[in-house]
């Protein structure tokens, strides 16, 4: 519950760094550092401030648009006007100071882009990889290259994905 709870408040990336103990007889547990997790946490910390003391015309944003089902029709999030909140954002970011180009998108470019490159393609889908792939708004990376990438990574990390998703690939 600890947490799920901040995560739903709209808080990211909570960290576990201490567990609750119990202790026999004690109405309650002893509290007990998680020391590798603080470790993280004032890492976390200090990279934040690093963040907060930089320029914003030096940060790099990423914003993530949710969809799913996959597909075209599947761009929104409970109805809400998701192209005309990005538009907002990027307009509040560019008065802050932030890199947005020299044109704002419109509502209609930011539609049109997430159509085109912002959405998850399903296998009964025919030809819209390949139309991702021919607008440039999509890249093909090659099975060997992904596999160099893949016995980079660290192997305990390697390991997990390999386990959940499996080492299979449609392509080769």
């Amino acid at each position: 519950m600890f947490l799920s709870a901040p995560e739903r408040a709209g808080a990211s990336e909570p960290i576990l760094f201490a567990t609750a103990e119990p202790v026999k007889g004690a109405a309650v547990g002893a509290t007990t550092p998680v020391e590798e997790r603080m470790d993280m946490a004032i890492r976390r910390a200090q990279r934040w401030k690093a963040l907060q003391d930089k320029p914003n015309r030096e940060k790099r944003i990423t914003i993530l648009n949710y969809n799913n089902p996959p597909g075209k029709g599947a761009l929104g999030a409970s109805y809400l006007n998701i192209f005309g909140s990005m538009a907002n954002i990027l307009g509040t970011l560019q008065r802050a100071g932030y890199q947005t180009g020299d044109r704002l998108p419109t509502e209609n470019d930011l539609a049109s882009l997430l159509e085109m490159s912002g959405r998850n393609i399903e296998l009964w889908a025919p030809g819209e990889l390949d139309a991702m792939l021919a607008h440039g708004v999509a890249a093909s990376v090659p099975v060997s290259k992904y596999k160099r990438w893949s016995a980079e990574l660290p192997a305990a990390f390697r390991d997990s994905v390999n386990k959940e998703w499996g080492r299979r690939s449609r392509r080769g």
